[in-house]
Order: C-alpha cells, then structure tokens, then sequence
C-alpha cells in the first residue's frame, strides 16, 4: 500500500513537474512580448515616430517610400529653378539698364533740331558712356557663367569690346571723304559678328532649358549677339564716332537719325526680350509656389503614415506598464507555490 502511494505521488511529481516548465516557458513568451512591446512604445514616445526603418513600416512601407520619392523630385527642381532664377535676375537687371542707357541717348537726340550745328562732342561722350555700360552687361556673369552666352555659358559672349566702335567709326568717318551715307549704312549692316567683337562661338550656342516639372522644361536663353544688342551698339557707336562735317550736312543728318533710328528700334526690342524672359519668370516663379504647395501637402501624408500621436502612444504606455506589472504579480505568486500544494 505504502510502496502505491509513493508511486503515485512519484507519478503526480513528474506531471507537476512537465507541467510548470510549460507554465514557465508561456509565462517567459508573455513577459518577452510584453517588454518587446514597452521598448516599442518607449521608442516611439521618444522619436515621434511608428518605427525605426522603413521595414517596419508594414504596409506603410511603400506609401512612406513613394511619397518621399516625390517629395525629393520636388525638391530637385525648385533647386533647379532657384539657380536659374539667379541667372534670369541678372538679364532682367542687365537689359533693364541696356534699355534705360539707350533711352537716355534718344532723349538727348530728339532734343537736337536737325539743320543747325550741333554740339556733337556731348552727345558723342553720352554715347561712348552708353556703349561702354551696354557692352560690360552682355558679358555679365553669374557664378563665373555668362548669362547671355546660351548654352556656351564658360565663353565670353564679346572678346573684344573695343572693335565694334573701331570699325563703325571706320565706316562712318568715310562720309567725309564723299562717300554716300547710304553706302555707309551698307557697309555697316554688312558687319560680321566677329568684326563686331561677338565670339563667334555664340552664333552656334544653343537654348537654355531648365527641367521645372515632370515633362516640363522652361527656355530662358537670350543672347549677347541678337539683333536688339546689335542695333544698340551700332547706333551708339556710329554716335560716338560722328563728326559734324559742314561740307556734307545732309549726309551727316542721315547718318544721325540713322543712328537714332537703330537706337530706338534696338531699344523696344530690348525691353520686348526682356518681357519674353519675364514671361519665363512667372512661370518658374508660379511653379516654384506650386512645388512648395504640393512638398506640404506630401509631408502632411508622410507624417500620418510614420508619426505617432505621442499622447496616444503615452497613454497606451500607461496602461501596458499597468498589464506588466500585474503579470509579474500573477507570475511571481504562481512560482511561490510550494510543491506541497501540488501534493494535497
């Protein structure tokens, strides 16, 4: 009888025994769980954020990725069109006081009445200053790059500022000999690019593009050598070099409205460039707004996608403290019990 008792109190033993180690081992799943889910919270609480990686994203993960893709494509052309705008600024500036110059010139012109003397020596020293200012903003830079050089940007739109004015005033001077002034005036249109100083490089430069959306490119070329910059420099420099000559009078006063003509002409065309150009400012200007616009919007849904409600996260981290502690108690009362309490 004896001998049947201790087998069976042997046999119930090794049951309890088997059976605490699979109570210690669900208890070991649940404690690691939970302390799994602590550290998550903890961490969210302190970054703001779902998650560490984008893995961990679960099916956020791709939303999060596209959406920061975009956002980056946004970002790469309002780069883009910040530094062309710098370029654009610097044409606007320089054509805006290639106009005023030549506009001053013709002021001072209509004020002179054809059929007296006039006093050329003043409207000669306007000139030259005028031809002078003209000639340095078409070689204006902007980063060491030539804004109205196209897309040969690196060379130097006039290599020489010295020749226009030298072979007009050339030309000119042969009105004095007795040549007519309308040979002179051929004889100055048929000017090459390069006997006007131009690097002759520009006559084959191509357009300035700047990629400012998806399947959008913006063109903002202007160059040094078109017609507008042209016509001012020749009438200024046929001004600079004129000479009033009482034996050819008429001559002289069709080569100065000639000169007056080029002036006005290249002036209104300078100014319509320089609103053709405008044109492309407003628009990177209303794409710029837009970019910046759409970049706030996708921030907002990258935010809900990996942002955490922190007062949420808070109070969940309250009430998972709370469940911890009260499984540590359960968990540690269960493993004080005897194993005489398996035994009555």
């Amino acid at each position: 009888m004896r001998c049947c008792v201790q087998l069976i109190r042997g046999s119930k033993i090794m049951s309890n025994t088997v059976s605490e180690l699979g109570k210690n081992f669900y208890n070991g799943i649940i404690v690691r769980d939970l302390n799994y889910r602590l550290q998550g919270m903890m961490g969210q609480i302190s970054t703001g954020k779902k998650a560490q990686t984008f893995g961990q994203l679960g099916t956020g993960t791709t939303t999060s990725l596209s959406l920061r893709s975009r956002y980056d494509g946004l970002q790469g052309y309002l780069s883009s069109i910040n530094n062309v705008k710098l370029r654009t600024d610097s044409m606007t500036t320089a054509m805006t006081d290639m106009s005023n110059s030549t506009t001053d010139i013709l002021a001072k012109m209509n004020a002179v009445s054809e059929g007296g003397v006039p006093d050329i020596a003043v409207l000669k020293n306007a000139a030259q200053n005028a031809l002078s200012e003209i000639l340095q903003r078409i070689n204006s830079r902007v980063d060491g790059k030539y804004v109205f050089g196209a897309d040969t940007s690196d060379k130097i739109p006039l290599t020489d500022t010295s020749l226009a004015s030298t072979n007009i005033g050339l030309e000119v001077a042969n009105y004095q000999t007795g040549t007519s002034a309308a040979a002179v005036i051929t004889a100055i249109d048929a000017l090459t690019d390069a006997q006007l100083g131009f690097n002759t490089d520009l006559a084959g430069a191509g357009d300035l593009l700047v990629r400012a959306d998806d399947n959008l490119d913006i063109n903002y070329t202007v160059k040094g050598n078109e017609d507008p910059f042209k016509d001012a420099i020749k009438g200024l420099s046929m001004l600079a070099n004129l000479e009033y000559d009482e034996d050819y009078p008429d001559e002289f006063w069709t080569l100065f409205n000639e000169a007056k003509s080029r002036l006005d002409g290249g002036s209104r065309d300078i100014d319509l460039r320089n609103g053709q150009l405008g044109v492309a400012r407003n628009q990177m200007n209303n794409l710029i707004k837009s970019h910046q616009d759409l970049q706030l919007v996708i921030e907002t849904n990258i935010s809900d996608v990996e942002d955490v409600d922190v007062a949420a996260v808070s109070a969940s981290l309250q009430t998972l403290q709370f469940q911890i502690q009260a499984t540590y108690a359960t968990i540690s009362q269960v493993t004080q019990l005897s194993i005489l309490d398996y035994l009555r």
